[in-house]
């Protein structure tokens, strides 16, 4: 995960699930999402607007598209 992802999916926990801590289970699991461009994909609604918010040029407006980072 490059650096740019890295301060998303930090700030993506922090947004959703700010009481898991690094290295917890939950934590590890997203961590793995992030790493393989599937973190559109694994998000509910709500997971998928605060990735918007947090990076609105990564992630696609419509909230039903299909979408894998690279």
């Amino acid at each position: 995960m490059n650096e740019k992802m890295r301060k998303i999916f930090e700030a993506f926990m922090k947004a959703r699930f700010p009481h898991d801590e690094e290295g917890s289970s939950y934590w590890e699991s997203w961590k793995k999402r992030f790493k393989r461009g599937e973190e559109w994909q694994s998000s509910d609604y709500s997971n998928r607007a605060a990735l918007k918010k947090i990076a609105p040029e990564v992630y696609p407006d419509d909230k039903d598209e299909f979408f894998l980072r690279n």
